[in-house]
């Protein structure tokens, strides 16, 4: 079940109760259908018998692979055969009497028949020949390296229950496992692309904006979802959904409150910025005699100019008037002539925290 290629080794030749074990794993199909209707598409890949000691039924008997498509014609028609994409035989001669009635055999390929050496080369070159080497698929979709091993845990899991393998429990988990890893994928899309458009800005983005890029992506990321064969009931579906969306939400979350805090240190450096640009204009022209004296006109006209930079849209009034206070305070100080005790951003950030 791991595996694209199955091999299933019998003795002598192919008996009806050796293909009941394979009727079982036909199971699984019936079950995908009943689920889904996978339709025109095999569950399985490939099933090798490999029949070990096969007997010459026939003068024109020939070990290897099946000369003719007749793994039993009656057999073949069973409904269980079509769950396989492609089902083949080799029939493997007996190693030799001093294998297999020698009790102190041990191992010496000398000893072993000639034939039986011929024929396990032959079947090793076309089992794993890279042009017969198939990529493992579940549900349709190839298998990545990264699903592997979660998938041959599934197996583990099920296996070291002691209890009999039951098509629809074994199935469940499979694909389970399969549909953690495309939520998984899509969600590192999602991420992959919103952490590119937030960090693409400088400062911020606006709360609505940010939004907006969250529900195109989020859409997106379902979409992929949806688009991937499924073999459950919708219900049951419909919770991997949810848990992308879950997964979705909290990343948006934790984007939000950084793009918060941006937005704060965006405000903050700004209004510093523009508070030491003012004042520092106010006091030049102080020293140069350019306001005359007329103090009160000079501080207006600057809270003025203040106003007309305050450009940040999404600033609080109250939050721009305690900028705008600090300002006119440093006005007042310079024009009464007190020297400053602190440096303007040391004032600035004191009076903001």
């Amino acid at each position: 079940m791991a595996s694209s290629v199955q091999c299933y080794n019998v003795l002598r030749e192919i008996q009806a109760s050796d293909l009941e074990y394979v009727k079982f794993f036909g199971g699984f199909a019936s079950f995908a259908d009943e689920q889904n209707q996978v339709e025109h598409e095999k569950l399985f890949q490939k099933l090798y018998f490999i029949v070990r000691d096969a007997p010459k039924v026939h003068e024109n008997f020939e070990y290897g692979w099946e000369k003719r498509d007749k793994t039993s014609e009656k057999n073949r028609k069973d409904h269980i055969f079509t769950n396989y994409e492609h089902i083949d035989t080799f029939y493997m001669p007996s190693p030799g009497d001093n294998v297999t009635q020698t009790i102190s055999f041990d191992g010496n390929l000398h000893h072993v028949h000639g034939s039986f050496k011929g024929n396990v080369t032959i079947l090793a070159h076309s089992l794993f020949a890279p042009n017969n080497l198939v990529v493992k698929q579940i549900n349709g979709q190839k298998v990545r390296a990264k699903e592997l091993l979660p998938y041959l845990k599934a197996h583990a899991n099920i296996l070291k229950k002691g209890q009999l393998l039951n098509p629809k429990t074994y199935l469940q988990a499979v694909l389970d496992v399969q549909y953690t890893t495309e939520i998984d994928d899509c969600f590192k899309k999602y991420c992959a692309q919103m952490n590119a458009i937030f960090n693409s800005y400088k400062s911020y983005f606006k709360t609505a904006e940010l939004m907006q890029r969250h529900t195109e992506l989020t859409d997106e990321a379902l979409k992929k979802f949806s688009e991937q064969k499924k073999l459950n009931e919708k219900e049951y579906v419909s919770t991997f959904e949810n848990k992308l969306k879950s997964n979705i939400d909290a990343e948006f979350e934790r984007l939000n409150k950084t793009n918060e805090l941006r937005r704060q240190n965006y405000i903050l450096a700004y209004n510093t910025a523009l508070v030491k640009s003012i004042a520092t204009k106010f006091e030049m022209e102080m020293v140069e005699n350019i306001t005359h004296g007329n103090f009160s006109i000079a501080i207006a006209k600057s809270l003025n100019e203040f106003d007309r930079q305050q450009q940040i849209e999404d600033i609080s009034e109250n939050l721009s008037k305690k900028y705008r206070s600090y300002l006119e305070n440093r006005l007042n100080e310079l024009a009464a002539k007190e020297k400053p005790n602190a440096s303007i951003e040391k004032i600035f950030f004191s009076n903001v925290g």
